[in-house]
């Protein structure tokens, strides 16, 4: 998810923080070609 742009890196102890917003994702969700291209890691 962090290279997804959807979290943050690793920063010790500290929670990871969210960079998408619920809309972005939303959208994301609805759209099939992107969802395929998202998954091509074998996720």
């Amino acid at each position: 998810m962090t290279e997804r742009g959807i979290i943050s890196g690793y920063q010790g102890s500290k929670p990871r923080e969210v960079l998408m917003s619920k809309e972005r994702w939303e959208e994301l969700k609805m759209s099939p070609e992107q969802a395929e291209m998202g998954s091509t890691d074998g996720e």
